[in-house]
């Protein structure tokens, strides 16, 4: 089970987060390979294993606070599935 995340700054604007694959070392070039005929790209300026340091980040990325609490809200959730399981 994946321990950690990627947080992802989306070229929409419609940020999101994975879960890192270590036996995937083509991941992160995957999610931010271009989108289309611009160039615009997704770009990961995250990498964490805990809810507490994924707060912190995502705190200092400035989202709007109803996003803001959404997206800790599906970060808090993912982490206490894996501690679950």
């Amino acid at each position: 089970m994946p321990t950690m995340i990627y947080l992802v700054a989306n070229h929409a604007g419609a940020d999101y987060f994975v879960p890192v694959d270590r036996r995937d070392g083509r991941q992160v070039a995957r999610i931010e390979r271009p989108r289309n005929a611009r160039g615009d790209a997704d770009f990961v300026y995250g990498e964490v294993a805990t809810n507490t340091a994924a707060r912190k980040i995502v705190r200092e990325q400035h989202y709007a606070a109803p996003f803001e609490r959404q997206f800790l809200a599906q970060i808090h959730d993912f982490f206490q599935r894996q501690a679950t399981n």
